[in-house]
C-alpha cells in the first residue's frame, strides 16, 4: 500500500476510535478496551484497572484474539508501558492494530493527576520499538489543546506535518507551545500489517 493510502487510513483509525464518544457498531472485529475507566463501550471488551492489573504480566486474556486494542489514556498510569504494549502485540490477531492516546510530555495533562508516572512523545514509541525488539509501523499525531491558545486548530495541521514533527520535537517549539496528547496507531509489521 502506498504511503499516501496508509496515512489516509492511520487518520480514519484515530478519528474513528479516539473520538469524545464513540459509536457503537458490530462491525464483526474484536476489540479489546484496555483501562476503560466508565468507557465501556458497547460491541467492545472493556476491562479497568480493578478487572485487570496491566501491570502485571502475562495479561489473562487470550493471544491472538482481538483486531483492535485500544489504550486511551492508560500508558501514563503504568510502571511497564513498553511490557504492556508487548503484551497488546500478543492478544492482536494478524492485521491488528493499537491505539494508544497519552499525554504529551510537556503539556499540563501529565501534573494534572498524581497517578500519572510519565508523558510521552513521538520518540518515545520508536524507543519503545528499540527497546522491546518489536518491530511496528508509527502513526502519530499531535494534538493541541483548543482552549489555551487561538492556533491549537492551525497547530494540529502544520505540526504534524512529519517533517515539521521532528523539528517541533527537537527545538525549543515542544515547550513553548506544549502538544496535549499524542494520538499512535501501531501497526506490528509481520504479525499486524495494514491491509
Amino acid at each position: 500500500m502506498d504511503k499516501r493510502k496508509t496515512k489516509k487510513l492511520y487518520k480514519e483509525t484515530l478519528r474513528k476510535y479516539l473520538a469524545r464518544t464513540i459509536v457503537a457498531e458490530d462491525d464483526g472485529l474484536k476489540k479489546l478496551n484496555l483501562g476503560c475507566g466508565n468507557k465501556r463501550y458497547d460491541f467492545w471488551e472493556n476491562y479497568d484497572f480493578d478487572d485487570i492489573n496491566l501491570d502485571v504480566f502475562p495479561y489473562k486474556l487470550q493471544s491472538d484474539k482481538y483486531d483492535i486494542i485500544l489504550l486511551k489514556c492508560v500508558l501514563e498510569h503504568l510502571h511497564y508501558p513498553d511490557k504492556a504494549i508487548q503484551e497488546c502485540y500478543r492478544l492482536l490477531k494478524p492485521n491488528g492494530k493499537i491505539i494508544i492516546q497519552v499525554p504529551y510530555y510537556t503539556g499540563t495533562r501529565v501534573a494534572s493527576s498524581v497517578q500519572h508516572r510519565q508523558g510521552f512523545n513521538i520518540a518515545s514509541f520508536d524507543n519503545i520499538k528499540k527497546d522491546t525488539g518489536l518491530d511496528f509501523e508509527v502513526y502519530a499525531q499531535l494534538l493541541f489543546p483548543k482552549g489555551l491558545h487561538i492556533f491549537g486548530n492551525l497547530f494540529d495541521l502544520i505540526f504534524n506535518i512529519k517533517s515539521i514533527q521532528k523539528i517541533y520535537e527537537n527545538t525549543i517549539l515542544r515547550f513553548v507551545f506544549p502538544a496535549d496528547h499524542v494520538n499512535v496507531v501501531l501497526c506490528l509489521v509481520g504479525k499486524a500489517n495494514i491491509s
